[in-house]
């Protein structure tokens, strides 16, 4: 392989993507000469929409959807001699556990997409490279449990939960499907876990793959830690509020103002 480099951050959700994408977006400026980025700012219109409607259908035309609007998102780059990294964990589709979504079943199937766009409209022979960060099971039904009981109606507690979603939390098998639909092109697959201690968090294995130059790597400076979820201790409230009769309007502002006030002493 020996064209243009270009790094796929796919996800998975809730695995530290947010605050990789935020400490790229807050470094761009040393970034973007040596490589452009598309980040969910940019590709969370029709792109990242159809990702997620192909995730729920499995239909021909929505997955035509999610390549033409790729198509048309890359085409309108100024890449020049650049690297390019694309990081969006809606490409994988919806997250699990949300509005019913089992698993990530059609991420293999996004993923291929990814590649043929790619090299169709960007470089027949790029040097391309898959990035999936992963996170212990119980860790991540917890966070995707939490943040869906904000954001849904989610009714189940996290026994039911975890019974419900606990194989799609095994995320290795799901990078390993992805590896087979994307050969020969390498997948990297990086448990959260491992990236505490580096102060460039989750960024650290795509700034790698970027090849940035150690000179500018060295000035690279922000915040590693961006979206973290609620607070654990609202669960039980969270949840009485879901399976109540409110109307979504008032679901919805009671969650705001249970998410804005501070929780009682104990």
């Amino acid at each position: 392989m020996t064209g243009r480099r270009i790094v796929i951050h796919g996800g998975f959700h809730k695995t530290g993507t947010t605050s990789a994408q935020k400490f790229i977006l807050d470094n761009g400026p040393l970034i973007w000469p040596h490589a452009a980025t598309v980040l969910p700012g940019r590709s969370r219109g029709p792109v990242a929409r159809h990702a997620v409607r192909y995730s729920l259908t499995s239909a021909g035309p929505d997955m035509n959807r999610f390549r033409r609007s790729l198509a048309d998102l890359l085409g309108g780059l100024n890449l020049g001699k650049r690297a390019l990294l694309i990081s969006d964990e809606n490409f994988c589709g919806r997250m699990p556990g949300r509005d019913g979504q089992q698993g990530y079943d059609s991420a293999p199937d996004l993923m291929a997409a990814v590649v043929r766009v790619i090299r169709r409209f960007i470089d027949k022979d790029p040097e391309l490279h898959f990035v999936f960060m992963t996170r212990a099971p119980d860790g991540w039904l917890r966070s995707t449990w939490l943040h869906n009981l904000v954001h849904t109606r989610l009714t189940l507690d996290y026994a039911d939960y975890a019974r419900a979603h606990g194989q799609t939390a095994h995320l290795d098998r799901t990078a390993e499907e992805i590896r087979a639909a994307v050969a020969p092109y390498p997948v990297h697959v990086v448990p959260l876990e491992a990236l505490s201690e580096n102060p460039e968090g989750p960024a650290a294995p795509l700034l790698q793959l970027l090849g940035l130059p150690s000179d500018k790597r060295n000035r690279l400076t922000g915040a590693t830690r961006a979206n973290q979820g609620p607070d654990p201790a609202l669960a039980p409230r969270l949840l009485d509020l879901n399976r109540s009769a409110l109307s979504d309007a008032d679901l919805e502002a009671q969650k705001s103002a249970l998410r804005d006030s501070p929780l009682p002493e104990v």
